[in-house]
């Protein structure tokens, strides 16, 4: 039955800002160089608008948060955005 399944949901109660640490950490403590921590960054995509050819378009809700969660990690996102 049901009460034998279980489930853990270690970023359900940070922000963005905080997901992003701790992915830069995790990076960080497996070796990965800077490069490497930049390609895994540019292929990850949170926009709910992007256009045909993929871009986000920096201006819904998730591409906000996104931003702000690089600008609080002193970082700028790699991916690209819609002029």
């Amino acid at each position: 039955g049901s009460e034998r399944v279980d489930y853990i949901a270690p970023f359900v109660n940070i922000d963005k800002g905080a997901v992003l640490a701790s992915g830069i950490a995790a990076m960080q403590h497996l070796g990965f160089t800077e490069s490497e921590r930049e390609e895994v960054l540019r292929n990850t995509h949170t926009c709910y608008n992007p256009d045909e050819a993929g871009r986000s378009c920096g201006k819904c809700g998730s591409c906000t948060e996104r931003l702000e969660a690089f600008a609080v990690n002193g970082l700028k996102d790699p991916i690209p955005y819609q002029e």
